[in-house]
């Protein structure tokens, strides 16, 4: 009887573990590998032993482990895990294949610039559902001929339903007087809800073909989507988004994005007006901004 009733433990013990592995294929978010719906310490202490070949892990827990999407687990994901961990950074908790689905989710922080028949724009977005951070550099010759400037950083957050500047080096904000700078309330609503655009976009499994290509000189998968309005091509380098296109119905491109990075977890910085601000005039701060090394040389 003994003996038999050793048996039945040792299968109930298996089929626990069976289900933890389970468990671990189910994980909620990237970063979450004990499935406990939060990022803790110890997931990231999991995550850099298996970045330096000290834990081995499966491969639902490599997938929840690979925090910067980048497809392989290193000793950034463990750190992106900590900081998320620690709140330095937040994420909306759930479980991304690329980084192209992590734009379509409305949760998410990317470095990209955008090219048009106008010129570059270098930008920074951060998303989350209670507030929009964007960070905007202007560079173009128009600036430097009216404004001497070869380039300026204009920092914006959007929050309940209200625009504020950002002043980083000053640590000031204002909120934003659009109406004084010229800009609808249709054009503040089109800024401000900027995530749309990539949450319209569609799913790489709704392509109408698939192929092989290039972008900016990366061997890549691209993914053509063809609609009466033109085509979009989107550029993938396994998980990594690099690119993409936008087509009009003649086949000219009208605008392409490029991404430097697209992250899941974003800075708590980016997410609210930062903590140690103080308010400031919005057109005071930018007179600074633009013509702050000539008012300094008039003594102003």
């Amino acid at each position: 009887m003994k003996q038999f009733n050793k048996k039945i433990l040792a299968v109930l013990l298996s089929l626990v573990l069976m289900l933890s592995a389970g468990l671990t294929a189910l994980a909620a978010a990237n970063g979450d590998l004990n499935n406990d719906n939060k990022i803790t310490t110890e997931d990231a202490r999991k995550i850099l032993r298996a970045s330096i070949g000290l834990e081995t892990l499966n491969a639902a827990g490599k997938k929840a482990a690979d925090m910067d999407l980048d497809g392989s687990v290193t000793t950034a994901d463990a750190r992106l895990a900590l900081r998320v961990a620690i709140g330095l950074e937040v994420s909306n908790g759930k479980l991304y294949e690329n980084q192209y689905d992590v734009l379509r989710s409305g949760f998410f922080f990317t470095d990209f610039s955008v090219k048009d028949d106008t010129g570059d724009q270098a930008m920074l977005l951060a998303v989350t559902d209670k507030a929009t951070f964007m960070r905007m550099e202007f560079s173009d010759e128009e600036m430097k001929q009216e404004f001497g400037l070869d380039a300026i950083k204009i920092n914006l957050i959007f929050q309940n339903e209200k625009a504020y500047l950002l002043d980083p080096e000053n640590r000031q904000y204002a909120e934003f007087p659009f109406e004084e700078m010229g800009m609808s309330a249709d054009e503040l609503t089109g800024m401000a809800d900027a995530k749309d655009m990539f949450r319209s976009y569609p799913a790489l499994s709704e392509a109408s073909s698939k192929g092989s290509g290039k972008f900016g000189g990366v061997s890549c998968t691209v993914y053509t989507f063809n609609n009466d309005s033109g085509n979009l091509k989107v550029y993938m380098d396994g998980p990594k988004l690099l690119g993409m296109e936008k087509y009009s119905p003649a086949g000219k491109v009208t605008e392409t994005y490029t991404f430097r990075s697209v992250a899941l977890s974003i800075p708590t910085a980016y997410t609210a007006i930062p903590s140690g601000y103080t308010e400031g005039d919005a057109m005071e701060m930018l007179l600074l901004m633009f013509f702050g090394d000539l008012l300094e040389e008039l003594g102003v």
